[in-house]
Formats: structure tokens, sequence, C-alpha cells
């Protein structure tokens, strides 16, 4: 195939591609049902279109087998995940995929767009060069994560910074998560295994009739997690080492490339991860070290607390809310039992834990509240009680 009409066919296929979701995030609102409904034949014009001008590909992928297994185990990895915090928290009814003829719509709404952005997807990265792939797949991330943020639409007009902040790590994060890591894998993966991971971290929220009850923070911290343990196994598996004896020079510039990819990946979940423990973002989390809120939050639980600026806790808290508060240089998380106010008019809060026979004995002013806990996920932080335990 020549090159121009590799560019003319990428260029002409996410054309059409981002024109369709620009158009998506600002029609007025009584289009939007009647738009997604035909979005999916829009995709597959811009596949017709890029097939015809970039021409047939009969190349074979040396690993395909190998990394079909590799994501096959990533989905069995993420359904023993699903299953567990089923089991934890109970499973409900998915609204999203109540009936069949709910699940057979949004398959064609969302996996015709799935299946149409892997192929476009995996033949644009395997056209080009091993010194072009990287930055290829880098243009590639920021495209397709604008083209699977549809709630978009939402946050445009009316900006609420502490909304956008949870609308990051739980919508927008994953998804710029999980195109890292399927232009990873397609380097020298197979559409297969593409097809798997998007299918798995896609479709399963919209196709399955039942889901486990976890808060969208919970739901989004599971799902990145899965998929970074994928990853990794993915490049450590993936690295034939038999190659290198082979064809040394070619298969260690494509090693050294694909592995710059992968650690400007890890590097930037790492720095993200890193903040958000130490509380840079509105939401952080937080270990459960003591027993006091047995039943609700048990000990060794990882709580996510959003924070809450001094001047908006009167606005915000209310009774029944367990906040984290600060008293005497430690940091408790206990429910608000009561909300009694000063002479001044300024409230302060009674709490109690959950397991506790007493009230705590000391109020909690305002600028002792530094947060309200929002979700949780038991016995995560096992290993930081045990160290606690350790050190205590």
């Amino acid at each position: 195939m020549k090159i121009n009409n590799k560019i003319t066919a990428n260029i002409t296929a996410f054309s059409i591609l981002i024109t369709i979701q620009a158009v998506l995030l600002f029609i007025p609102d009584e289009a939007v049902t009647r738009f997604i409904a035909f979005r999916p034949l829009f995709y597959l014009l811009a596949l017709l279109i890029f097939m015809v001008l970039s021409g047939f590909d009969s190349r074979v992928v040396p690993n395909s087998l190998k990394s079909t297994l590799i994501a096959g185990c990533g989905l069995v990895l993420y359904g023993a995940a699903i299953l567990t915090e089923g089991i934890i928290f109970g499973f409900g009814i998915n609204a999203a995929a109540s009936g069949f003829y709910v699940i057979l719509n949004n398959l064609w709404l969302y996996g015709t767009i799935a299946l149409v952005t892997e192929v476009l997807r995996f033949r644009i990265i395997k056209s080009v060069t091993l010194e072009n792939r990287g930055e290829t797949a880098c243009a590639l991330v920021f495209i397709y994560s604008f083209l699977q943020l549809d709630t978009l639409r939402d946050f445009f007009g009316e900006i609420n910074y502490n909304d956008f902040t949870e609308y990051f790590f739980t919508a927008i994060f994953p998804v710029i998560l999980l195109n890292a890591v399927l232009c990873y894998m397609a380097y020298e993966g197979s559409l297969w295994s593409l097809f798997i991971i998007r299918g798995v971290y896609s479709l399963f929220p919209v196709l399955s009739p039942f889901l486990p009850n976890m808060h969208k923070t919970v739901w989004a911290f599971l799902n990145c997690g899965i998929l970074l343990v994928t990853l990794i196994f993915y490049h450590i598996l993936m690295s034939d080492r038999s190659k290198l004896a082979l064809r040394r020079n070619r298969i260690r510039a494509k090693l050294q490339s694909k592995s710059k990819s992968f650690y400007a990946v890890i590097g930037i979940v790492s720095v993200l991860i890193a903040a958000f423990v130490l509380r840079v973002f509105t939401y952080f989390p937080v270990v459960v070290l003591t027993g006091s809120m047995t039943g609700t939050l048990d000990r060794s639980s990882v709580v996510f607390v959003e924070k809450i600026e001094p001047e908006d806790v009167a606005s915000v808290i209310i009774e029944g809310d367990i906040i984290l508060f600060k008293q005497n240089k430690v940091e408790i998380m206990h429910r608000v039992i009561d909300i009694q106010y000063k002479t001044d008019g300024e409230p302060f809060y009674i709490t109690k834990g959950d397991s506790n026979r007493a009230a705590d004995p000391f109020p909690v002013e305002q600028n002792q509240v530094l947060g309200v806990t929002k979700a949780y996920i038991p016995y995560l932080g096992f290993p930081i009680v045990v160290i606690q335990s350790m050190f205590s």
C-alpha cells in the first residue's frame, strides 16, 4: 500500500468519526436519541471508505494466537473479579440492559462502533513502521478517548470542578487507560485480542442484565486495576526472547519502541495514583484501621472520601453522613448522628461509631471536617492494617 493511500485513508476515516462525535456533543437534546440510533451507520461508512482507500492487508500476525490467549486470560480475570464483587456487594438489575430487545439495541449502538473502531485501530497501527508506531499509538489514544466520551455533553456549559474531578476518575481516566492498553496490545497482538478486551470493558456494562451493586468510583477503580494487571502480564508474556537471537537489531528496535510506550503508560498511571493517594484531587482513599465502624465500614476497608472545604461543610453535611474529621491530630471516620448550632448559628456535629455504644465525647467543628465518605472496597487495605499492627 502506498504512503499516500495510507495517509488519505487514515485522515478520511478519522475526519468522519471526529465530526460525528462533535455533532453528537452539540446537537439539540431532542435530536440526540435519533442521531445515536443512526451513528453506527456512519461508523460503518467510515470503515468502508478506509478499506477502499487502504486496500486489503494479507500480512500474517506472528503472535496472533498467543496474544488472543493472553486477552482471554484477562477476560477470565475480569469475570472472577465481577463475581467476587457481586458476592460482596450483591447483584442488581442493570437498567441499561433491562430486556432482550434493549440488549439487542445496545449491541447495535455500541457493539457496532466497538467493532469498527478496533478494526481501524488494528489496521492503522499495523500499517505504520516500527519507528512510527509509538507516535501513532499516542495519537490514537487521544482520538479514541474523545470518540468514546459521549457524556462530555453533560459537562459543557456548566462545569463544576468537584463534579468534574469525580467524572475524570470514573469516566475519562478509565477510557484513556483502556485505549492506551489497546493501542499497546495492537503492536504485536491480534485483532481478536482487541475485540476481547474492548468487549469486556466497553460492552459488558451495557449488555449484562446484572451488575454488582457498586458505587461508580469503586467500579472504575476495579476496572482500572484489572486492566493494569492484564497489561503487565501481556507485556511480560509477549516478550519473546528467542527472536532476539534471530533478528537482534530489528527486534531490539521493536522492543525498545514497545517498552517506551509501556513504561510511558505505567509512568502516567503511577503519577496519577500517587496524586490520588496523596490527596491532590477532590476524591482520596482512606484505609479503615479500627473497628469503630464495624458492620458498615469494616477494618481494612478502603474508603473513598470526597474532600470538603471548611466553608462548604454546612451546606454539604447532613445527619446520617459518615465523615472524616481530625481530632487532636488523629483522623477519625464516624457517622453524624446530630447537628447542633452555636449561638451565632454556626453548626457543629455530634458523631458516633456505628459499633460504639456511646456518641463521641467531643463535638466536631466545621474546620475539623476533612470530607464525607462516598464508597468503599472491603479488605483492600489489609496489607496496610498488617503493617500498622506491626509498628503500633
